[in-house]
């Protein structure tokens, strides 16, 4: 069971996006400037403890990737170093990571063996999936929006393969 963050304007977004730019950076913030993991954090403006995460597939314009269980597309972000996440605080804003509380399931064509998880500076567990941390982008408003994809050339969409999809 995971939890999910959205919910940012649209302007904001504009503000918030250098704060996930290129920078190669990982080190990580003390465990109190980590990602909330309240109902704000919520892609839905709800809390989403104790709900079940669902990892499926949607297949687009720009072919098949990941989304969650509400059709929310999930991104991957080509700075993080293996299974460990390199964005908190203002990026983390931006690009709310997947957090769970239990197992993942899977629908579509994504594959039980590629999930997993990675612990965050402040405990929470982030689903991961071929090894890379998964993420949702704050300016996807609505269930298939990709308007992440090849933001700043460093988040993009995860094939069911685990592959990054540019």
């Amino acid at each position: 069971m995971r939890k999910i963050g959205f919910g940012i304007p649209l302007a904001a977004v504009a503000v918030l996006a250098a704060a996930c730019g290129g920078s190669t950076s990982t080190a990580a913030p003390p465990p109190s400037a980590a990602a909330p993991t309240s109902a704000a954090a919520s892609p839905s403006g709800s809390s989403s403890l104790g709900a079940a995460i669902t990892l499926k597939t949607n297949n687009g314009s720009k072919g098949i990737f990941l989304t969650d269980q509400a059709g929310k597309t999930l991104y991957l972000y080509t700075v993080d170093k293996s299974t460990t996440s390199a964005c908190y605080t203002g990026c983390a804003t931006l690009w709310p990571p997947l957090i769970a509380k239990g197992a993942v399931q899977v629908a579509g064509d994504a594959s039980a063996k590629d999930v997993g998880e990675t612990t965050r500076t402040d405990g929470t567990k982030q689903v991961t999936y071929a090894g890379h941390p998964l993420y949702y982008f704050a300016g996807d408003s609505a269930p298939g929006q990709t308007k992440g994809e090849d933001l700043q050339g460093v988040w993009f969409l995860v094939g069911p393969a685990g592959n990054t999809m540019k």
